[in-house]
């Protein structure tokens, strides 16, 4: 046997509820074995702070990088909610996930927008600055593929010796807009892209496991999904792959 270490995930994905059918196509991503950047945005309809952050991840739909070198993704949080505007695409458990950061960055408190990127907090954003340069690394070679419209296939190589490891499937929502009423962005339209429509994860073991993600509403213009490897309870991304579904 092989010194690396290979771990499968088989996922379902109810594509049927999507508006559009990948059936009898093969859909293969893959990234590795250098570590590549996943870009998570904390945000929200109802902060005034929030849309030119939104814009910023936005460009990434035209970005060489994007699905090659960089992962981008919008979790639109439900804390603002209250203060006169729900976020249709909220949820409390990206609100949670905010928190699990807040709570390995020893974090006095949580934000929006607030960024993370590959699991490190990323303040240079509000001073126009670059992605940061990662520190190089090869945590492994991650996969994720499917040849019918619903199974899905999570592969995780490295050399390391076998250890526990989560894997997360994200579906992702484009091309949506949303007259705001009321609250802090009263009178504004926002434009969204990369939106978090849902996820699940599943234990990574030598045997396959199947996940079934949610039917998003409400149906968007354009999907994407998007992969990642962490340790047991810890959000930080080890590796992250993904890509396009469908055609416009």
């Amino acid at each position: 046997m092989s010194s690396k270490t290979q771990v499968s995930l088989t996922l379902l994905l109810l594509t049927t509820a999507l508006g559009y059918s990948v059936a009898n196509q093969v859909r293969h991503f893959s990234t590795g074995p250098e570590r590549a950047v996943m870009v998570e945005l904390y945000t929200s309809e109802g902060c005034s702070s929030c849309p030119r952050a939104e814009a910023w991840l936005n460009r990434f739909k035209d970005d060489p990088r994007l699905w090659k070198r960089v992962f981008p993704m919008a979790f639109h949080v439900d804390y603002w909610d209250r203060l006169g505007w729900p976020d249709r695409f909220a949820r409390k458990e990206w609100s949670a996930r905010q928190r699990s950061y807040g709570r390995l960055w020893r974090a006095r408190s949580i934000y929006t927008p607030g960024f993370a990127v590959n699991g490190q907090e990323w303040r240079g954003f509000f001073k126009g600055d670059k992605l940061p340069q990662q520190t190089p690394s090869k945590p492994g070679k991650l996969t994720l593929s499917t040849q019918n419209q619903n199974e899905w296939r999570i592969e995780f190589e490295n050399d390391s010796p076998t250890r526990e490891r989560v894997a997360h499937l994200a579906l992702l929502g484009f091309g949506e807009a949303t007259d705001v009423a009321r609250g802090e962005n009263r009178g504004r339209r926002l434009n969204h892209e990369f939106v978090v429509l849902s996820l699940q994860t599943g234990q990574l073991k030598s045997t396959d496991t199947i996940l079934r993600l949610e039917a998003p509403r409400p149906k968007l213009k354009r999907y994407a999904v998007v992969a990642w490897i962490s340790q047991p309870d810890l959000p930080v991304p080890l590796q992250v792959t993904g890509g396009w579904l469908g055609t416009p």
